[in-house]
């Protein structure tokens, strides 16, 4: 008979072995783990590249990594993991052997090859803890915790580093997306800031008529709908200049366009202008509502005249109009429409995770 605290001590001895055996290692902890100076890290594998990378010579440089994997003691080469891996290799050299360096552009010789073959099979981490992702050689970090850790750590190695290289073969698009992003953002930013102010409804009309491209994340609308837009105004009248009296009014736009042209296409910072005009009607205390049209340029420039039936003759146009000046106060509201600056917070993300990238 084996004592109690005998059979207890094996139990407990047993039951640690076994999760030892199973939680050897975490892919979830990996950059805690890994060595950079390990062969098959990132980090040498660049050094010993070096020059077959400066010259874009990827394919080569992908097949000898391959050869490195096949030669590697710590598979039996029946394990799942390891074939899957081999597979995922062989169709990356297999994309990577309609690759040629470039003569003449980096980004034109990239450009092409990615929009013919895309590289995103070896993202790291994996996303959602599963490498290869949807492909037939899949494989979950659950399967890498079972493996022996020699084999794990190899696994991860050789994923991470080509994960790397293609980054590093996708740099000068990246730099490239990155730039537009960025321009992207600037302009919705100008737009918003210095663009002609919309009231809600003008918003709304805007972002309905399909004519007005408000969906593009890359430009703002090039024109826009007014539509029963109040202003403060002040007239003038222009029967005579001893007669030239001032008169505070309300000035509504009751229905115009406003059309935009950026200043440097590829340099948003430079500004854009824009002008609209409308159909207007003017309000006074002291007379009959009158109709004309407002010319709009820029944020402070709004001009028009108007037509005043001064004389109650039911003869408003047989009479001299007025001189309108108008102030967009609605400009100084914080009010923004929210499909705009979610375009805005869309490409700062965007921007933030291709930054993290170089």
């Amino acid at each position: 008979m084996i004592p109690q605290a005998a059979r207890t001590i094996s139990l407990a001895f047993i039951l640690l072995m076994s999760a030892g055996q199973s939680l050897a290692l975490d892919p979830e902890n990996w950059n805690s783990l890994r060595d950079a100076t390990d062969p098959r890290a990132y980090e040498e594998t660049a050094k010993r590249f070096g020059p077959q990378l400066s010259r874009s010579e990827y394919p080569a440089v992908f097949k000898a990594l391959s050869q490195e994997f096949d030669a590697s003691a710590v598979w039996t080469k029946q394990e799942p993991e390891y074939r899957h891996l081999r597979a995922a290799m062989d169709s990356l050299l297999d994309r990577f052997s309609q690759f040629r360096p470039p003569v003449d552009s980096v980004e034109a010789s990239v450009s092409e090859f990615l929009d013919r073959f895309p590289t995103g099979q070896f993202q790291f981490p994996c996303p959602d803890t599963k490498c290869f992702n949807g492909k037939p050689y899949e494989v979950s970090y659950e399967q890498l915790e079972r493996l022996k850790d020699d084999r794990a750590k190899d696994f991860l190695y050789r994923i991470e580093t080509v994960n790397k290289l293609l980054t590093e073969f996708k740099k000068p698009i990246l730099k490239e997306n990155f730039l537009g992003i960025r321009n992207a953002a600037k302009r919705w930013e100008l737009f918003l800031r210095e663009g002609r102010s919309q009231y809600p409804w003008e918003a709304a009309l805007n972002s309905w008529d399909p004519s007005i491209d408000v969906h593009n994340i890359q430009q703002p609308p090039e024109r826009q709908w007014i539509l029963l837009h109040p202003e403060l105004g002040v007239e003038l009248s222009t029967r005579s200049f001893k007669d030239i009296k001032a008169k505070q009014a309300l000035l509504v736009d009751v229905i115009g366009h406003t059309w935009y042209r950026w200043k440097d296409a590829d340099n948003p910072s430079a500004g854009f202008d824009y002008w609209g005009i409308a159909a207007v009607a003017s309000f006074r205390d002291d007379l009959r509502p009158g109709i004309g049209v407002m010319a709009h340029y820029g944020r402070f420039i709004n001009v028009g005249v108007v037509w005043r039936d001064t004389n109650n003759h039911g003869q408003m146009f047989s009479q001299s109009p007025f001189f309108l000046m108008g102030i967009d106060l609605f400009r100084f509201a914080d009010y923004k429409w929210p499909g705009f600056e979610k375009k805005i917070d869309s490409l700062t993300e965007q921007a933030k995770r291709m930054v993290s990238l170089f």
